[in-house]
């Protein structure tokens, strides 16, 4: 039997990687239904303030950013996670797996909106969890805390799935850790 079927890192891909070239292009997400799905949850038409997507320190600009990202986490909840996770206890199993950048704040509304509301639906969050080596990155382990806080918010299975990643942080130059450092970070 299948327990669950696992998502590896989705993500809206509108955030810049060092090594990708964008051009000159500046990216966000979208799809045919936004401006409508914008206009019923905040009751303002989103095009005509388009400019205001990308850039502007007023009042209105920031409000207008912080509405379409609230949006774009609704229709990406309801569109992908929601999907899938409808289909799976259709079919009598769950939805598991980890956001892409999870351990980085500053990544959540850019990769998902609002990631929060997008891995509510999922029965069994993950995420990656780095190898504690001393004199290597000194990370702050929150992310199991703050993923497993999703499935609390949706009354679930109250677990979390842990993705132990040898790469985060060392590179691929450094593949093989002891025992005790992956002991460390469990």
């Amino acid at each position: 039997k299948v327990t669950a079927f696992y998502a590896g890192e989705p993500s809206l891909q509108t955030i810049y990687l060092p090594f990708e070239d964008y051009g000159e292009y500046a990216y966000l997400p979208w799809e045919n239904d936004l401006p409508d799905q914008f206009m019923t949850m905040h009751g303002y038409d989103l095009i005509p303030r388009m400019d205001a997507l990308f850039g502007g320190f007023s009042t209105r600009s920031k409000m207008v950013r912080l509405h379409f990202f609230q949006t774009v986490g609704e229709v990406m909840a309801r569109n992908y996670s929601g999907q899938i996770s409808r289909w799976c206890h259709e079919n009598g199993v769950n939805m598991s797996g980890h956001p892409l950048f999870e351990e980085f704040m500053t990544c959540h509304v850019l990769c998902y909106g609002d990631m929060m509301k997008v891995i509510r639906n999922f029965d069994i969050p993950g995420c990656d969890l780095p190898i504690a080596r001393p004199g290597k990155i000194n990370w702050n382990f929150w992310m199991p805390k703050f993923i497993s806080s999703a499935s609390y918010l949706e009354n679930r299975n109250k677990m979390v799935t842990g993705l132990i990643d040898p790469i985060i942080g060392y590179g691929e130059d450094d593949m093989s850790p002891d025992v005790p450092y992956m002991k460390r970070t469990l």
